[in-house]
């Protein structure tokens, strides 16, 4: 079975546990393809993260 999501994500910087923190993410996928993209907080609830991938950038 194939992989579908990535093998790897590497962020410039830790995304805060702020609602409306962004960080700039890469996400390397296994054929050696790179998607760039930003990923944005948008709920902070008794110490947990609800977080979303925005558009990617191309």
């Amino acid at each position: 079975m194939i992989p579908r999501g990535p093998r790897s994500v590497d962020c410039a910087k830790d995304l805060r546990a702020v609602k409306g923190a962004r960080t700039h993410c890469t996400a390397h996928y296994l054929r050696g393809t790179d998607r760039d993209m930003t990923v944005r907080v948008v709920r902070v609830r008794r110490g947990e993260i609800t977080y979303v991938r925005d558009v990617p950038h191309r």
